[in-house]
């Protein structure tokens, strides 16, 4: 779900400036917390279910892909946009011809982040809602 989400976030970021300039504050506001601060939010917002867990993970590792996104879409070479734009190509078309393949190596890059700090987020979201076991002798 955060690669997903993460890669979403990031091609709409790095193809639209606006959509950029309100929320690249935000993402990078929220990559800066540390991912434990927000363990004990969503516990209080989700519960100590599955749920809970899911969302720590999901947010300890959706931003720093959406980053890396971001900037992998900022670095597609603007003569090969210009190259398909001269021969009519669609948005979706660019898209899928010149962005996505260009990307692919902060894909990648992203998703080995991703990954880290999603196991990451697991133990500490296992560690921060187990009950303890029960003493019996």
């Amino acid at each position: 779900m955060a690669v997903v989400a993460g890669c979403v976030i990031g091609l709409a970021m790095g193809g639209n400036e606006v959509l950029d300039r309100v929320l690249g504050p935000w993402v990078l506001a929220f990559n800066a917390i540390p991912r434990i601060a927000f363990v004990p939010i969503f516990i209080l917002v989700f519960g100590l279910g599955m749920e809970g867990k899911t969302a720590v993970v999901v947010a300890s590792a959706v931003f720093p892909m959406a980053l890396t996104m971001r900037s992998g879409v900022r670095s597609v070479d603007p003569e090969l946009i210009e190259m398909a734009r001269s021969f009519r190509a669609s948005r979706w078309l660019l898209l899928r011809r010149v962005v996505l393949p260009s990307t692919l190596p902060f894909f990648v890059s992203g998703f080995r982040i991703t990954v880290a700090l999603a196991v990451i987020g697991e133990v500490v979201a296992e560690f921060f809602s187990s009950t303890p076991a029960s003493a019996t002798a």
